[in-house]
């Protein structure tokens, strides 16, 4: 049997297996809102990033079942695991220890999360999150996605 390759497409995140991603935003208690959930959606665009969330988050009906992170939802080991909002309970975390770099931004200076994290911000979701999809977007066609890893580049929060 023959078989030609006649064109590859890239997956769309938005409809990716938070199991099976390179890079996974999730959201939690923190983003307040479902108004404010456009900010997990925005980072996760500027990252081309596949969104989870937090127990909370599933329960207010912020995202499905499906996209739940932690011990009673999916275990994930992305390449990047980005949080926003999220303090770091037990089940959330042993759902997330095959990640390879931990990045966190959380109000609260004492968030469980912050003693797992590779980085970490103290910070408001709804300050810093726009300031850093705005870089992001600055940054343009340096993907995060190659294979020689992200770009850095400093982000200066207020």
């Amino acid at each position: 049997l023959r078989t030609r390759v006649l064109m590859t497409t890239k997956a769309d995140p938005s409809t990716l297996d938070i199991a099976e991603a390179e890079i996974v935003v999730s959201g939690g208690r923190g983003i307040g809102s479902a108004q404010n959930w456009h900010l997990v959606e925005d980072l996760a665009d500027a990252l081309e990033a596949t969104v989870g969330g937090s127990r909370m988050a599933m329960d207010e009906g912020w995202i499905p079942r499906e996209r739940l992170v932690g011990q009673t939802g999916k275990s994930i080991g992305p390449r990047l695991y980005v949080t926003l909002g999220i303090s770091g309970a037990k089940e959330h975390v042993l759902g997330t220890r095959e990640s390879k770099n931990l990045v966190s931004i959380n109000i609260d200076p004492g968030a469980p999360i912050f003693s797992v994290a590779d980085k970490a911000v103290v910070g408001d979701v709804n300050e810093v999150v726009p300031i850093l999809v705005r870089k992001l977007k600055e940054l343009g066609g340096q993907s995060m996605r190659r294979d020689a890893g992200p770009q850095t580049s400093e982000v200066m929060v207020p």
